[in-house]
C-alpha cells in the first residue's frame, strides 16, 4: 500500500477545492486592523523616533549664550561676571538638569504634541527660579478674560494649578489664525503614520509566523478536506525540528514542489523604504540623515546641499523659535539668548583655512582672529588688520600715489625731505642709501673688524646753457614779458 492510502484512511469524500486549500496552505496569516496612533505609537515607528531624537540631539548640542545690544553691536551678557543662573543650572534643586536636557526636551514636545510649555516662575524683583519643560499632555489652555490661563494637571489624586503667561512660556509648532494650542503633528498625521505602523507590524508578523509555506505537494486525484490536512501534518511531522533536512518519499504520483519568497515580490521592501521617505519629509530631514541610500541621489554634491538645507530650512527656523521666548526670561530690555551654530557649519580643514585665507587679504579678519576661530591662543601683533592697495579708500590711495612721486624725485637726485616737502607729505628718512648708492667694503683685517665705509653718491649734473633774460616793459614801467635768449 502506498503512503499515500495509509494516509487517507477516511471514508469521505468531498474534493479538496480552492476554497478550502488556501486556509490549508496558508492557515497562519495575521489580522491587521487599524491603528490608534498616539505620541509613544509614533515614536514607535523607527523613522519616526530616529527623526525626532536627531532634531533634539543637534538642537540640544548648540551652545547657548545670553548677549545684549550696545550701540547695534552685540556683547556677552554677564550680570554678576556669568551667565544667567538658569543657562547654567535650570534647576537649582536639581543640579544634574542640564540646559542641554531642557532644550532637548522642548523639541521633543514640538515634534510631538506640537507645543513646548516652559515653567519660569519668578521672584519679586522678576528673577528667574528655575526653568524646566512641562508634559504637554498635562496642559490644557483657556482664556480668562483677555489673559490666557494654563491648567497643568499634576497627575491622579493631585490637585491641578493654574498659571499665566507671566510663568508659562509657550511655543508653538503651527497654530491656526485664533487657535490657543499649535496643531499636533501626530494627530494630524495619524494617516500616514499609522501606514508606517501597519507596515512594521506586518513585517513583523510576517517573518514570525511564516506568511508562506515551504513548499506544496502536489496529488493527481482530488482530495477531502481531512485527507489534505492529514497529509500535511505528516508531513510536517516527519520533515521539521531535528528531522528537517531528512530525505522525503512520496507515492501515488504526489509531487513536492518547494516555494521560495522574496520581499521585493510583495514590494514590502519598497513599501517601507517609501514609509520612511514619507517620516524624513514630514520632519523636513534629509531622506541620507536616516540613511536612505537611495541609488543616484547619495553622490557628495547632492549630500552637501542637503545637509545646507536641513540647516537653513528646518533648524535656523526651529532654534529661532525657541531663542525668542526665552528671551524673556531676561529682565533687560535689549538682552537676548542666541545659540551658537557654527559647529554644524564648521566645513573642512581646507575649506576653512581658504575663508580665513581671503578674509586676511580683504582686510576683515587678523591673525589673532583666525586663532580665536581654532581656539589657538593670541600671538604678538597679530591684532592688525591688512588691506590691499588697490581696495584701499581714496586718502590711501593718493598717499600710495605721493610716495611712488617722492621715490621717482629721489632717484633723480633730489634729496628726501625737499621730495617729500615738494610733494606735500612728512616723512622721516631713515638714513637708508638709495638704490644709485654704491658701497664699498674693505677686506677683513686680522682683528676681523671691517672699516666702515662711507657710502659715494654718483650724480651727473648737467651743465646748465649760457643764457640771457630781456625784460620787457610798457610806458608806465610794467613788466609786460621776460624773454630769453
Amino acid at each position: 500500500m502506498s503512503i499515500l492510502r495509509r494516509v487517507f484512511t477516511s471514508s469521505e469524500q468531498r474534493s479538496l477545492t480552492l476554497q478550502n486549500l488556501t486556509p490549508l496552505a496558508f492557515d497562519k496569516v495575521p489580522f491587521l486592523g487599524n491603528r490608534e496612533v498616539d505620541q509613544k505609537a509614533a515614536l514607535g515607528l523607527t523613522a519616526a523616533y530616529a527623526s525626532v531624537r536627531l532634531l533634539a540631539d543637534v538642537v540640544s548640542s548648540f551652545p547657548l549664550d545670553a548677549y545684549r545690544r550696545d550701540n547695534g553691536i552685540r556683547r556677552p551678557y554677564r550680570p554678576a561676571g556669568a551667565k544667567p543662573s538658569w543657562m547654567l543650572t535650570p534647576i537649582p534643586d536639581e543640579p544634574t538638569y542640564t540646559i542641554n536636557q531642557l532644550i532637548s526636551e522642548i523639541v521633543v514636545s514640538l515634534y510631538t504634541d506640537g507645543n513646548a510649555f516652559i515653567y519660569a516662575p519668578r521672584d519679586e524683583r522678576g528673577e528667574v527660579l528655575e526653568v524646566r519643560a512641562v508634559d504637554p499632555r498635562r496642559v490644557e489652555i483657556y482664556r480668562e478674560g483677555r489673559e490666557i490661563k494654563y491648567k497643568i494637571h499634576q497627575g491622579q489624586g493631585q490637585p491641578t494649578a493654574v498659571y499665566g503667561q507671566e510663568t508659562i512660556l509657550h511655543i508653538p509648532l503651527i497654530a491656526m489664525p485664533g487657535e490657543l494650542r499649535g496643531i499636533n503633528p501626530i494627530h494630524q498625521l495619524r494617516v500616514s503614520l499609522a501606514l508606517g505602523l501597519t507596515l512594521e507590524d506586518y513585517a513583523s508578523n510576517f517573518f514570525r509566523t511564516g506568511s508562506t509555506p515551504t513548499g506544496i505537494i502536489e496529488v493527481p486525484t482530488d482530495l477531502t478536506k481531512e485527507q489534505g490536512e492529514q497529509l500535511k501534518a505528516g508531513w510536517a511531522r516527519h520533515h521539521s525540528g531535528q528531522n528537517m533536512h531528512t530525505p522525503g518519499v512520496l507515492t501515488g504520483g504526489a509531487t513536492f514542489k518547494p516555494l521560495t519568497f522574496r520581499p521585493e515580490d510583495a514590494q514590502l521592501l519598497a513599501s517601507r523604504q517609501f514609509n520612511v521617505e514619507e517620516v524624513a519629509r514630514i520632519f523636513r530631514i534629509p531622506p541620507n540623515l536616516l540613511q536612505v541610500t537611495t541609488p543616484g541621489a547619495m553622490s557628495y554634491n547632492s549630500v552637501e546641499q542637503q545637509n545646507l538645507a536641513f540647516v537653513q530650512y528646518t533648524l535656523r527656523p526651529l532654534v529661532e523659535m525657541i531663542e525668542r521666548p526665552l528671551s524673556t526670561l531676561i529682565l533687560l530690555p535689549d538682552a537676548f539668548v542666541k545659540f551658537s551654530m557654527d559647529s554644524i557649519l564648521r566645513g573642512t580643514t581646507k575649506d576653512r583655512y581658504d575663508t580665513y585665507r581671503v578674509g586676511l587679504q580683504e582686510g576683515w579678519l587678523n591673525v589673532n582672529d583666525i586663532r580665536k576661530f581654532e581656539d589657538f591662543g593670541p600671538i604678538e601683533s597679530g591684532d592688525s588688520y591688512r588691506m590691499p592697495l588697490n581696495e584701499a579708500d581714496a586718502e590711501t590711495a593718493m598717499l600710495s600715489t605721493k610716495v611712488d612721486i617722492v621715490a621717482k624725485l629721489v632717484q633723480a637726485g633730489f634729496s628726501p625731505a625737499d621730495a617729500s616737502r615738494l610733494v606735500g607729505i612728512k616723512v622721516a628718512h631713515t638714513g637708508a642709501a638709495p638704490v644709485t648708492v654704491q658701497q664699498q667694503n674693505a677686506a677683513e683685517d686680522d682683528t676681523e673688524k671691517r672699516e666702515v665705509i662711507q657710502p659715494i653718491i654718483n650724480v651727473t649734473v648737467p651743465t646748465p646753457e649760457a643764457r640771457t633774460r630781456r625784460v620787457e616793459r610798457d610806458e608806465s614801467g610794467n613788466i609786460t614779458a621776460i624773454v630769453e635768449e
